[in-house]
């Protein structure tokens, strides 16, 4: 038993005067640490018009944002582009159609301003479709169509005005660089090359739309962000 309390106050001596020591202790480093503070601000969508250059064929088509969310002013997304149609008559090989799904990642530039700028920049899973009419016999001509898939990084630049504090319009133009060095089919302008867009984007504020004070249980509104 006393053996038991010898130990119990060795231990206590040990115990406390480890924790005297920590708290004078001071660690010192190379460098400090980084704070950084993320900001949601909203989730917003955005659809509209599409144009595709390729090496023989202008494509009509669209752009979708399905879901976008920004935070410290960059907006994350994810979305597809599409196209289809006949480029033209005159050339053998034709883009029938384009397509992409993509991860976007999109700065904006002052979009409290009634004139504001945004830099996108899509990382996709592209898809080309071709059709080959070079192969003719007799009056008729048999039609091969053919399928590609292919990696892309897509930088843009648009500029937008706030119609409406949830509602803006954009143009701008995107470049589509291909990360395949090879081809089946086709020039290699028919992967990389430019898209231009017009497009609407509209925006939800989600955060803080309602507090509740904690002494007066009472209903507020946050403060307009563009005023």
């Amino acid at each position: 038993m006393k053996k038991a309390k010898q130990y119990l106050l060795l231990f206590a001596t040990l115990f406390a005067f480890t924790q005297v020591y920590a708290q004078k202790d001071t660690v010192h480093s190379l460098f400090k640490p980084i704070k950084v503070y993320v900001q949601y601000s909203n989730l917003q969508w955005e659809v509209g018009y599409s144009g595709y250059a390729f090496n023989h064929a202008y494509i009509p088509g669209s752009s979708i944002d399905l879901i976008g969310a920004v935070f410290n002013e960059v907006n994350f997304a994810i979305g597809f582009d599409q196209a289809g149609g006949n480029g033209g008559t005159i050339y053998t090989s034709l883009v029938q159609s384009y397509s992409d799904f993509y991860f976007e990642v999109e700065p904006l530039l002052f979009p409290q301003q009634t004139l504001n700028f945004s830099m996108p920049l899509k990382i996709a899973l592209s898809s080309l479709t071709y059709m080959d009419s070079s192969t003719v016999t007799g009056y008729k001509r048999r039609q091969r169509y053919y399928y590609e898939s292919f990696a892309t990084i897509i930088p843009g630049f648009f500029c937008y005005v706030n119609i409406f504090p949830k509602l803006n319009v954009g143009v701008g133009v995107n470049y589509r660089i291909s990360l395949s060095n090879t081809f089946l089919i086709g020039s290699p302008s028919d992967y990389s090359n430019f898209s231009f867009s017009l497009l609407a984007r509209y925006r939800i504020y989600t955060r803080n739309k309602r507090k509740i004070s904690a002494k007066h249980q009472e209903y507020y509104a946050p403060g307009n962000r563009f005023q």
